[in-house]
């Protein structure tokens, strides 16, 4: 005789991106700065408000649902499997417009990739931010973002596409520091 036992997980993911206009740096902003190069700082210096930039005002926020692709899904299958070793480690920014699909494997048009700035976890969610300093990213107009995993490097297109979205075009300036908050919740779909 068997069994058959039904799991069912509903995988969502939002983001939430805000642009903020940068101002003069202080003696603060330039302590940071050389704090910033240690990777594995960056994470604690963002969580406790500390940027690499002197933050004015909020320009704009967009929140955005996410597509978690085939690709996406297969990344956490394998992760449960253990076929693959590395979960979520890459932000990429693209300038693709076509509305993220359950195929797709990539970003339409990548032009920035760096590593995430930190991870945090709660109950049911996984927490993805990425901060994007005055200094990178500049003179692209960007309308897609992802978070990549599996055997991504900061080579443009590697590794898995985990969660892809879309949204209104802005240009990236020196003038301009961007925040991306992930959003990744993990619940039961309530069917026995």
């Amino acid at each position: 005789m068997q069994i058959a036992a039904r799991t069912g997980v509903l995988v969502s993911v939002n983001v939430t991106r805000r642009r903020y206009e940068v101002l003069p740096p202080t003696w603060r902003q330039h302590l940071i700065r050389k704090l910033w190069v240690f990777s594995r700082l960056r994470g604690w210096l963002l969580d406790h408000g500390f940027t690499p930039d002197r933050l004015g005002r909020l320009l704009g926020e967009d929140q955005v649902h996410n597509m978690v692709p085939t690709s996406g899904l297969n990344l956490i299958r394998d992760l449960l499997r253990g076929t693959v070793a590395v979960g979520i480690t890459y932000f990429a920014l693209g300038a693709g417009t076509t509305a993220a699909a359950a195929g797709d494997v990539k970003l339409q048009t990548e032009l920035y990739r760096d590593t995430l700035t930190s991870t945090a976890v709660a109950n049911g969610h996984l927490y993805a931010k990425y901060y994007l300093p005055s200094t990178a990213g500049n003179g692209n107009s960007y309308t897609e973002a992802g978070e990549c995993g599996g055997a991504a490097t900061a080579t443009t297109d590697s590794g898995t596409l985990y969660a892809r979205s879309v949204f209104a075009a802005d240009a990236k300036t020196t003038a301009q520091a961007w925040t991306f908050t992930w959003d990744n919740s993990f619940a039961d779909d309530g069917v026995a």
